[in-house]
């Protein structure tokens, strides 16, 4: 059976965030799957397929459209390739398992979509944990403490929390594209 939940996924094949809302845009749950050990690409999908499944059922999925185009400094082609390739192989298990098709959303129109500006120059990803973190309970933000370097004592959030930020604004924006 469907729920009404709202389901965002940020894929990528190191980890892959996802962020389940309700339909008043509060959130549900939010997590990642980490797919650093898994070697290949076959690996990978089967380690996302076990854990979407463990997740509701949504009735509707947001992910991040593929980087279309080269700029300066930023993805190769191959890299480009690669996460187009890995993020069809989501889509269609999310297709596989609960037969919905999700819907791409351009990054730079989701944080629109959520009023979120990032001023030129700063960092993007810093803006949208941040703004998601004003927006959610703490308890969805797990911390951990650096024991090393000259960050040696900080509290910083765990890997995949970035991703899982990520998956909040899609699945925020997803409901935002909705009511228009």
């Amino acid at each position: 059976m469907t729920s009404d939940l709202v389901l965002g996924l940020d894929i990528s094949t190191s980890c892959t965030g996802w962020a389940l809302l309700n339909p008043d845009g509060s959130l549900h749950d939010i997590g990642w799957f980490d797919l650093s050990d898994a070697e290949t690409m076959h690996e990978k999908a089967d380690h996302i397929e076990k854990g979407l499944r463990s997740l509701p059922i949504p009735a509707k999925i947001f992910v991040e459209e593929n980087v279309l185009g080269f700029r300066s400094g930023s993805s190769s082609a191959h890299v480009i390739i690669t996460l187009a390739k890995f993020n069809a192989i989501v889509s269609y298990i999310c297709w596989k398992i609960w037969n919905i098709a999700p819907v791409s959303i351009p990054a730079i129109r989701a944080r629109s979509l959520v009023g979120l500006k990032v001023p030129k120059g700063q960092n993007t990803k810093e803006h949208v944990v941040k703004w998601a973190m004003e927006r959610t309970d703490a308890k969805f933000w797990k911390t951990r403490t650096m024991k090393s370097g000259k960050r040696k004592g900080e509290e910083v959030l765990v890997h995949g929390s970035v991703d899982a930020a990520d998956a909040f604004l899609l699945a925020s924006a997803g409901l935002k594209n909705l009511d228009k």
